[in-house]
């Protein structure tokens, strides 16, 4: 267990204003306060990794049907988005409003296990009820008492007379206290006081009583709050403060402005200080005839009595009023003109005149252009304010209805003569005034990216804002691909490469293939949709998918899914896999035909067949009988329908097969296996008679496991090994392979935890001590599920008696052991436990301070005799690491085998479709070290 989300500086351009825990920070441009442990307050934090997309739990998919898929996100990874299948409701609901609302609550009322402890529909409030392309959102807001929690929702999809999409964003109701003992006013003066004593003159608003959810001793809780709204109009901002309503303490008072802190000097007004100034139409804007107010038109003309008229002009217009926070705002006196006269506004060309001019100008291009986008927006309809001048460097921000702009200074160009920075300000006004509330969210490195986007979209240029500083360099480029979740570092900017990234390719991929004009007006539909759903970063690839979809059925796909695949795919942010092919297998994992062969079948699909990617080439079938020494390999028999079909060599008794099954991909070359584990590409099958001496699948009784930390600080989780129903973050499965129980470290059974191990640290788990002095020949057999490090950093081990048997393997540091489905793990440990009293097996974690995984995850442990067979395995011993007789002392990879009697049927389709999931994802994602 560790801290799942970090605080997030809302800086937009941030060069280094860093949010500080427990204390005020303070300047002229930027006020906030969070204290220690909240870490996700209204839209504050980021996501943590969000685990792949994995068919929906078995009592979901019996009662709505297989397609259905499930992924977690958000604050401890306890919300859910659920899509892929479909269930009917009323065919009106789309259109209308009460239907909508009526199905909307049947779902509910009919699956109240999606809600956290607690929670009922009698908690939920209706929020948002709209329809927007063709599907029908319908979201509730979570309450307790009555009061809403902030952020907390659920929402259901609706097209076409189905549910097809559906969400989960809820804390579990413990049971908070909820006398109220300070009232709104007493509040909206505390808040006020706590503005005033950093020298900001505020005015405050109370808006209600809200419950905050926070992140303390490692646990979720419910505070609950006053909120007020401060407006400080000196300043250009407002904040939101959240006043304890029991203690009348200020629990948090959050920024509402977004920052942009970069570096870029322009010296150019088309786009920036460098390029030429240009005329533009000057539509909208304030003129003055003859001492009354008037607006222009979309094409700068205006119209009025009389032969001539005289002409004040105004940085002002009917969608934005330019503020010059340096002195006076720019305006002129034209004189007398006459009709068709067209009369040129020059500045003096001092840096506070352009400023104002180019702020005017490039406000207009971008909302014009976000009408275009989605001209149903109150942001496209509302007078904008836009302070320019502002008394610091470097910056920018958005407030939603307000955008600031900083001086020149500290290498800086002035930002308000920047169009991109516009660009992007705008983008995030635009994110926040798109939000379907309960549905979509408002997270920093989303909005990130979106700024971005707005801003490509409208250059053409991946590099965002040349000429921010004055010696030409710009803030950041989209271009390089920055991956999910290996590229996140905390940092909203830089994290927001990710899916800005994504976006910049899937722009130059449809442009490549639709032309440059349909490709532009296909990713603006795409970009225009997500700004309304996306919740965090992995949710971004279901909600590009809704908003490009063109018949309210995402269960055919979309016209653009096989370009959204490839782009998103490249980030590391696909739910379900990237083009790669998909093998499908149920393992043969032990066979008592002596000198027989063995049936072995496949089957083997492309992911998206209708994409370009993905098609099925050679399918063969591969198998060592000495520990992975030496292989051989036989092609697969081609079935028809994407089946497949083989057989190992008849092997005698006491033989351990290695096998696994591979296909090639005709279009990419790249060949695909299955297990797509990258350092354990094999599946273990014993072949012999096996007599069970004992078995444990830890849900038929308790026996006396014990664990311990081994080395490193001693905290809470530092200790991770538990028991339980694993919860599937942070590389976990998220059920047992047969019953509900299994051990492992961090199985995430508490809300706060993220399922996996933390760093500098070495936990073991030990088996009940074991008596198998009448027993010649051992093996030892159990379902692994383990994701470590490569072993040049973190090791997973397997102990018996103190002598280490088993280890991952060490592959240079860039090949992690990563299992995505049970596999049935199969070792002889004759020479270290047949004969003795006492023997006890314990599995290790070992890690270092950098990356982390899942850890073990074990099930239906068990230990057999060999019949028939009193010999080593037929692989030369080089798997017994650690065996005194064993000349080779190389940890070598232990594959699947074996089975375990005691255990209950497996739960069906888990297995390969988490598999799947990995083997997909797998081709896309290229790790790298976190120090």
């Amino acid at each position: 267990m560790r801290p799942v989300l970090s605080l997030i500086s809302v800086a937009i351009l941030a060069l280094g204003i860093a949010a500080q825990s427990s204390a005020f920070q303070s300047s002229d441009q930027r006020i906030e306060f969070v204290p220690v442990g909240t870490e996700w307050i209204a839209g504050h934090g980021a996501s943590p990794f969000s685990g792949d997309a994995v068919a929906a739990p078995g009592w979901f998919r019996a009662r709505h049907g297989d397609a259905w898929q499930v992924r977690r996100h958000g604050p401890n990874s306890a919300f859910s988005h659920y899509w892929g299948g479909a269930i009917a409701v009323d065919p009106a609901a789309v259109a209308d409003e009460t239907a909508a609302l009526r199905a909307a609550e049947d779902f509910w009322r009919d699956n109240p296990e999606l809600l956290p402890n607690g929670v009922a529909l009698g908690d939920m409030e209706p929020w948002s009820n709209v329809e927007v392309n063709g599907t029908r959102f319908v979201s509730h807001q979570q309450t307790i008492a009555g009061v809403p929690v902030l952020r907390a929702s659920t929402f259901v999809a609706i097209a076409d007379g189905k549910i097809g999409w559906v969400g989960v964003r809820c804390f579990a109701n413990e049971g908070a206290a909820t006398d109220v003992l300070v009232k709104e006013a007493q509040a909206r003066d505390t808040a006020v006081l706590a503005l005033r004593d950093l020298g900001t003159q505020g005015m405050g608003t109370a808006t209600g009583l809200r419950w905050l959810p926070r992140i303390l001793d490692d646990r979720v809780v419910m505070e609950l709050v006053q909120t007020v709204e401060l407006r400080a109009p000196a300043m250009g901002g407002r904040w939101t403060a959240y006043v304890d309503a029991r203690e009348d303490v200020l629990v948090a008072l959050r920024d509402e402005r977004m920052f942009l802190t970069a570096g870029v000097e322009l010296e150019h007004h088309e786009r920036n200080p460098s390029t030429p100034m240009i005329i533009d139409e000057a539509s909208f804007l304030r003129v003055v005839l003859d001492g009354s107010n008037e607006y222009a038109d979309i094409n700068g003309e205006f119209t009025t009595g009389g032969d001539t008229v005289d002409l004040g002009l105004r940085i002002r217009g009917e969608y934005v009023n330019v503020n010059n926070e340096a002195g006076s705002d720019l305006s002129a006196e034209m004189g007398t003109v006459s009709d068709g006269d067209v009369v040129l506004w020059q500045t003096d060309g001092s840096e506070y005149e352009l400023a104002q001019m180019d702020a005017y100008a490039n406000h207009l291009i971008v909302r014009n252009y976000a009408l275009g986008l989605d001209n149903s927006l109150d942001l496209v309809d509302m007078e904008m304010t836009v302070n320019v001048n502002y008394g610091d460097t470097c910056n920018a921000w958005s407030s939603g209805d307000e955008l600031t702009f900083l001086r020149e200074g500290d290498g800086c160009n002035n930002t308000a003569m920047l169009a991109d920075v516009m660009y992007h300000e705008f983008g995030h006004s635009f994110h926040m005034y798109s939000i379907i509330w309960g549905v979509g969210d408002f997270s920093g490195d989303v909005s990130e990216a979106f700024g971005d986007a707005m801003s490509f979209l409208l250059t053409d240029d991946s590099v965002i804002s040349p000429y921010f500083m004055t010696n030409g360099s710009g803030i950041r480029d989209v271009a390089p691909d920055q991956v999910y979740p290996d590229d996140v570092v905390g940092e909203v900017h830089q994290d927001g490469l990710i899916l800005g990234g994504a976006l910049w390719d899937l722009r130059t991929i449809l442009q490549d293939e639709l032309g440059d004009a349909a490709g532009q007006a296909a990713v603006e539909q795409i970009f225009t949709g997500m700004n309304k759903v996306t919740t965090d970063m992995p949710s971004s690839y279901e909600a590009a998918l809704w908003a490009d979809d063109d018949n309210d059925d995402l269960t055919d796909g979309t016209p653009n899914m096989c370009a959204i695949d490839t782009a998103f795919g490249m980030h590391g942010l696909l739910a379900g896999g990237g083009g790669a092919l998909v093998i499908e297998h149920e393992p043969v994992v032990h066979s008592t035909l002596n000198n027989q062969p063995i049936a072995i079948e496949a089957s083997v699909t492309a992911y998206h067949p209708e994409c370009a990617e993905g098609a099925v080439g050679d399918v063969s079938l591969a198998w060592s009988t000495d520990g992975g020494e030496s292989w051989d390999s036989t092609p697969m028999d081609d079935l028809g329908g994407g089946d497949f079909a083989s057989e190992l060599p008849g092997v005698p008794w006491g033989t351990r097969l290695l096998y696994r099954v591979e296909a090639v991909d005709m279009e990419s070359g790249e060949t695909v296996t299955r297990p797509t584990n990258p350092s354990d590409t094999n599946y273990y099958l014993y072949v012999g008679e096996l007599e069970e001496i004992l078995c444990d699948n830890f849900d038929d009784e308790v026996l006396e496991w014990t664990h311990e930390l081994l080395s490193g600080q001693a905290s809470e989780g530092a200790d991770d090994w538990m028991t339980g129903t694993p919860a599937g973050r942070g590389g976990d499965p998220d059920q047992a392979y047969s019953g509900n129980n299994v051990w492992g470290n961090d199985l995430a059974l508490e809300d706060n935890w993220d399922g996996q191990y933390q760093a500098d640290k070495i936990n073991t788990l030990y088996s009940p001590v074991w008596d198998l002095s009448d027993h010649d020949n051992v093996r030892l057999q159990f379902r692994r599920w383990l994701a470590v490090e490569d072993a040049l950093y973190d090791h997973g081990r397997i102990y018996v008696n103190e002598e280490v048997v088993w280890e991952n393997a060490d592959n240079g540091g860039g090949i992690h052991h990563e299992d995505a489905e049970w596999i049935l793990f199969d070792l002889d440990i004759t020479d270290w436990a047949a004969g003795e009293e006492e023997v006890q097996i314990r599995w290790e974690i070992e890690s270092d301070g950098g990356l982390q995984f899942g850890g073990w995850t074990i099930d239906d442990v068990c230990l057999y005799e060999t019949v028939g067979y009193t010999g080593d395995d037929d692989d030369d011993d080089d798997d017994d690491f650690g065996d005194p007789d064993d000349d080779d002392d190389t940890p070598m990879i232990i594959e699947e085998g074996g089975g375990c009697n005691c255990r209950q049927a497996p739960q069906q389709g888990h297995g390969p479709i988490v598999a799947l999931t990995a083997a997909l994802l797998l081709s896309l994602i290229v790790r790298r070290r976190v120090a």
